[in-house]
């Protein structure tokens, strides 16, 4: 979810893609898996989100092959300021609605790779029928993601690109 909900740029090899949207999506990783708030130090700018579990959210979804360097990345409208002095990003405390929410139409294996046929639903364009159910739009967009698979069984992101 937080790889849709961000739509990055596409990249046929996770060596091209654009490391400044990765790290947005690994912050966003952290964010989405609901981290207890106490478990982190705040100042007048927000959460401090350190730069080590960022990095082990980055290296799960994306390998460890990219190179990388931590910097200030916009997070879809929000910045996620990095801080060097605190080895750490100041999330700001703020509501967001994702752009997409992800639903996977189609999946296929190869040798050491699963390729997912994934939908982007527009989050502006779910409704509610007149019984009161909530009713999902038709996809927005289909993509194709391509994850590899670590030698512990793992899968990380190798490619996004798109399924026309």
């Amino acid at each position: 979810a937080p790889i849709i909900m961000y739509d990055p740029d596409t990249f046929d090899d996770i060596s091209l893609a654009n490391t400044q949207q990765l790290i947005s999506i690994a912050i966003w990783s952290v964010l989405d898996s609901n981290p207890e708030p106490d478990k982190y130090e705040y100042t007048d700018g927000g959460m401090l989100m350190p730069q080590k579990e960022v990095e082990e959210k980055f290296t799960s979804l994306f390998g460890s092959d990219v190179k990388w360097k931590h910097e200030t990345v916009d997070g879809g409208g929000i910045y996620f300021t990095y801080s060097e002095s605190k080895k750490a990003y100041i999330i700001p405390i703020t509501g967001v609605t994702p752009v997409y929410t992800p639903k996977i139409i189609d999946s296929s294996e190869r040798p050491g790779s699963i390729i997912l046929t994934v939908g982007y639903l527009a989050s502006t364009d779910w409704v509610q029928d007149s019984e009161g159910n909530i009713v999902a739009p038709e996809a927005s967009k289909l993509m194709k993601i391509t994850l590899g698979k670590n030698s512990d069984g793992s899968y990380f992101v190798r490619a996004i690109q798109s399924a026309d």
